[in-house]
């Protein structure tokens, strides 16, 4: 069962979801992890949303084992974020286990949710000798939500005393500091026990979305060469 905690120094303070895997529950499923970005540097310490018209889930991040072993360790990721936070995944940065990994190959694809809200057409201010008012006119129009989505694979070292710990951030121009999420599996399993969880070959299916947000969904494909094979994940 996953929880959620905020770390202190460490991590950077990021939105963090962890999770205690035990041998019975070595399998896709149960060592995936779900999270949203969040900025704790920022004023407010926001956590990345949508507008209210769309499922936060449009959002998530997704994180899993793909393999576990006392040579090391590999995880697949997955993420979404709105086209004002994102950058190739070769500018992120991610640590497994404490030390820093590089990402040279991903896929990425987007989303484009629908939805409906206002947009305002006139302001009129009067002021009169009794009394001063303002008026406002606003009209409803058809609004785009667009999410990129990104893909990759990576190894790393071995986890440390059963603890496997990710911490993905992204980092933005602005000066304000960089939003991220921090995931952490807890192995309940033997150290010389080597673990393979096979992950199917298809991108994730997006969240169900409402009549009205009529979402397209991503179709994952290399971001560095359009030629290049695609992700085993």
């Amino acid at each position: 069962m996953g929880t959620l905690a905020m770390l202190g120094a460490s991590g950077c303070g990021f939105r963090t979801q962890d999770r205690t895997i035990s041998a019975a529950d070595v399998s896709e499923d149960r060592t995936k992890l779900t999270n949203f970005m969040s900025s704790p540097a920022r004023p407010g310490q926001p956590t990345e949303k949508t507008p209210s018209a769309i499922s936060r889930e449009a959002l998530v991040d997704e994180a899993r084992i793909v393999r576990y072993g006392t040579d090391g360790v590999c995880v697949a990721l997955h993420t979404r974020t709105h086209t004002s936070l994102d950058v190739p995944m070769s500018q992120y940065r991610i640590e497994l286990n404490g030390q820093r990994v590089n990402i040279d190959r991903e896929e990425m694809g987007v989303s484009d949710w629908q939805y409906t809200g206002e947009r305002e057409k006139a302001v009129v201010e009067f002021v009169s000798k009794d009394a001063a008012g303002s008026f406002r006119s606003t009209e409803t129009e058809q609004k785009t939500f667009r999410v990129i989505e990104r893909r990759t694979q990576f190894c790393g070292v071995p986890a440390k005393q059963g603890k496997i710990t990710l911490e993905v951030s992204i980092p933005q121009d602005d000066g304000r500091g960089p939003w991220g999420a921090n995931f952490v599996w807890t192995m309940d399993i033997p150290s010389r026990r080597v673990q393979l969880v096979t992950a199917p070959n298809t991108m994730p299916t997006s969240p169900p979305a409402t009549p009205e947000q009529k979402a397209a969904p991503a179709e994952l494909v290399p971001a560095d060469n359009a030629g290049a094979p695609t992700l085993s994940l």
